[in-house]
């Protein structure tokens, strides 16, 4: 906090002492103090919340034991994940940013972004980075049919082959549903073409806050040995992704972490099995 911010905290804390033996006087002036207990406490859960994801990844990951959140391991790994590209307005800037800081990610890609911008999506698998399935359109999986479901699923995998090519079909296919939701019945779904979903335990609530900066403190706080960060690209509003990454990534590398992709998560733990999920340290 700067000394600025600090000296007007300061002088309005002085300000409040002073009037509140006038406004906590009689029955308006204890319900004004519970009103203001009650949105402090709200506030302080609220911050808890955005800054320490960890509580919250145990308790996902005891309800879905086959959701990956993030990865056991003392390695300081954390993998990258963007959802909702490709996208002309955000995903070649993405791409230049990340080759300056020698980064891969996984991209989750919604398919009609691929079949309308292919040649994006051709620029991400040419530079190396992972593709992954977020169905065809930015939606809420979980109000979709199975049937529509499995539909759209199958939809983005045809795409998604055609650049991972004969030889370079991934040993694990990702999936991540939209908005983040997950229902029992999309397992079978996904096991039956060979997918595992992978959610996240470090969320800086990009598509909903419009402050960088804010958004990278919240990323660089809430950093662990094996969390999977997730930001969005998708359209002009993401721009700020870009610098998101350019706040986050050197931060994460003088603290001594590895920015990789899911995959590479994964295959650098003891084992790659879904033993090597860490369910008590799983989040959204």
């Amino acid at each position: 906090m700067s000394a600025f911010r600090t000296a007007l905290l300061t002088r309005a804390c002085r300000r409040l002492a002073k009037d509140i033996p006038l406004l906590t006087k009689g029955r308006t002036g204890m319900f004004l103090i519970l009103f203001v207990s009650l949105v402090s406490l709200t506030l302080a859960v609220v911050y808890y919340i955005h800054t320490n994801t960890r509580p919250l990844v145990e308790i996902a990951g005891k309800a879905f034991p086959e959701v990956i959140f993030s990865v056991s391991t003392r390695e300081k790994l954390i993998a990258l994940t963007i959802d909702d590209g490709p996208h002309p307005a955000v995903t070649p800037g993405l791409l230049e940013t990340l080759a300056s800081f020698g980064v891969k990610a996984t991209f989750f890609i919604i398919g009609s972004h691929a079949t309308r911008w292919p040649q994006l999506l051709d620029d991400i698998a040419s530079q190396g980075h992972e593709l992954a399935n977020h169905l065809m359109f930015d939606e809420a999986a979980y109000k979709l049919t199975a049937e529509q479901f499995e539909k759209e699923l199958v939809q983005v995998d045809d795409i998604l082959q055609l650049r991972w090519g004969a030889r370079q079909v991934p040993n694990r296919k990702w999936f991540r549903p939209g908005h983040g939701w997950v229902r029992q019945w999309m397992f079978p779904i996904l096991r039956k073409h060979g997918y595992r979903m992978a959610l996240g335990s470090i969320y800086g609530h990009d598509p909903l806050l419009r402050n960088p900066k804010m958004i990278a403190s919240m990323l660089k706080k809430q950093v662990f040995p094996g969390g999977i960060i997730i930001l969005h690209d998708g359209g002009p509003t993401r721009k700020q992704t870009i610098d998101i990454l350019k706040d986050i990534i050197p931060q994460y590398k003088r603290r001594g972490y590895e920015v990789v992709t899911l995959s590479e998560l994964l295959s650098r733990t003891r084992s790659n099995d879904l033993s090597t999920i860490n369910t008590s340290t799983v989040s959204r």
